[in-house]
């Protein structure tokens, strides 16, 4: 059955199943030819009723809803999916609940966390934190222009030491060298020594005059070193003492020197003692303070902020807890429908209404109130009369169809009137009604359109063009008459079928 509704729409190009605004509850029924069809079959029985003959006479209550949300998807292609829908209030309250539970373990957590930062900040001072702050602050800055005054006294001293034990290297290469001097003048004082000793005993030694192996006579030479040798002792002897008297000097001088040097490691000892034992441990511990001190702000401004924060939740809960059921929305289908459509419609209706020379028609106007047309602020069966009902019920279907055929987003390009003529019966409105049926029946003849319009009347009610057949041979329509006789013309709509 389904797959029948939706094939019967896509002959005029609705694809896909469609949902449509049902009742103001927000209620939707699915999209069916049946939605709309009473907008273009139009029965005798409903075709001079006094409601809008765009709102469905069998629908009841839903059709102010139904009706409408079928001419608006038939205009604009608006479906109930394109309409905000309210939240189901089950979901509603589910959320609700959700939002409140959730604002419920904020406030448990700030509770919990306020408890904390408060037993943190147990032993801090409740005066200002950065004036205490700033207090340390100085101090440090004084405890480190102590320290680097004290590292730059200890590099001095450490400089000093390096140059006077750089002095003592020169001493102790000098003693060196006066040690190896020494030894070289003793050695030379040695040799010089043997030399005269080996003088002393050469002298003392018998003279020998004749050579004992060849007898012959010997010349003894002079022995001339001795004055070389004792010079020689002279020059080592004194060249020794000067060594001895500089060596002395260098040892003494390299003995003072140690003396400083013993002297400024003591006082860089004392120096560095004071800088490991006393300012470094003050300097750690005014920055450990600083720190403290800064982190007992941030606690305190934590514990602010989640004060306000808590105050916020609270309020908000209470809100929450406090707030009234909001009374349910009401979904009016009339806000949906966008001006310049209505405007479109309402002047192809306006138009129709001046082709069949409808009294009026300039002040005509289509309310979305009733989603009819009036005339001025006058409804329709007061303005000549209800008789007149039946054929401004034909021209607003007209106006539909010949509005969805040009403008509009689904145009199903049919329309069916039983006996729209036969209730303009007014006495004093009889020459009018005989003008607007002419005028009606000239616009549907000699006005081309796609579709195919259906007129069902009686032949007296027809205006003699019809009767008379007084038409132009290019206008394409089909007159047929019903006899209701066997013998006699066509008996009725279905052939072969008689009472």
């Amino acid at each position: 059955m389904q797959r029948a509704a939706a094939l019967l729409l896509q002959l005029i190009g609705i694809d896909g199943p469609h949902d449509i605004l049902a009742s103001q509850a927000g209620n939707t029924n699915l999209l069916t030819w049946r939605s709309f069809l009473h907008m273009f079959l139009i029965r005798q029985a409903y075709v001079s009723r006094e409601g809008s003959v765009l709102m469905n006479p069998e629908a009841g209550v839903n059709a102010a809803t139904s009706s409408p949300a079928a001419l608006l998807f038939l205009m604009s292609g608006k479906d109930a999916g394109a309409i905000e829908k309210e939240e189901d209030p089950k979901i509603k309250k589910a959320k609700k609940e959700a939002v409140m539970t959730y604002i419920r373990q904020n406030v448990d957590r700030l509770g919990k966390r306020q408890e904390e930062l408060s037993k943190a900040l147990g032993e801090s001072p409740a005066e200002d934190l950065y004036q205490y702050i700033s207090g340390i602050e100085t101090e440090l800055e004084k405890a480190q222009i102590a320290m680097a005054q004290a590292v730059s006294e200890s590099k001095s001293f450490m400089d000093q030491i390096y140059a006077l034990n750089s002095r003592i290297a020169e001493c102790n290469t000098m003693h060196e060298e006066f040690a190896n001097l020494m030894s070289e003048y003793s050695t030379d004082l040695d040799r010089d020594v043997f030399r005269l000793e080996g003088a002393e005993l050469f002298n003392a030694l018998p003279e020998v005059h004749i050579c004992p192996y060849c007898s012959s006579r010997i010349e003894n030479p002079p022995v001339s070193y001795v004055d070389d040798a004792k010079a020689n002792l002279a020059h080592a002897k004194s060249h020794i003492s000067d060594l001895k008297t500089a060596d002395t000097d260098v040892i003494n001088k390299r003995n003072g020197l140690s003396q400083q040097v013993s002297s400024l490691e003591i006082k860089k000892a004392d120096i560095d003692r004071h800088i490991d034992e006393v300012l470094k441990p003050r300097i750690v511990s005014l920055k450990q303070q600083i720190a403290q001190y800064r982190r007992a702000v941030e606690l305190r401004n934590e514990l602010e902020t989640l004060r306000k924060e808590q105050v916020n939740y609270d309020a908000e809960l209470f809100d929450r807890e406090t707030e009234q059921e909001a009374e349910k929305k009401k979904y009016l289908i009339a806000e949906q429908f966008d001006y310049e459509t209505v405007r479109s419609f309402e002047d192809k209706l306006i138009s129709i209404l001046t082709n069949c020379s409808f009294p009026g028609a300039e002040s005509a106007r289509f309310s979305m109130d009733a989603y009819d047309v009036q005339f001025g602020s006058r409804k329709k069966s007061s303005t000549m009369g209800g008789g007149y009902c039946g054929i401004i019920n034909t021209m607003v279907a007209l106006s539909l169809m010949e509005y969805l055929l040009e403008s509009g987003t689904y145009a199903p390009g049919i329309m069916l009137v039983d006996s729209p003529l036969s209730q303009l019966s007014e006495s004093e409105y009889i020459s009018q009604a005989e003008t607007i049926k002419d005028s009606f029946i000239h616009y549907l003849l000699y006005n081309k359109r796609e579709g195919q319009i259906i007129l069902v009347e009686q032949k007296d009610k027809m205006p003699d063009m019809i009767k008379s057949g007084s038409w132009s041979e290019d206008i394409e329509v089909n007159v047929i008459e019903f006899t209701k006789n066997k013998e006699h013309g066509r008996y009725g709509l279905l052939p072969d079928v008689v009472d």
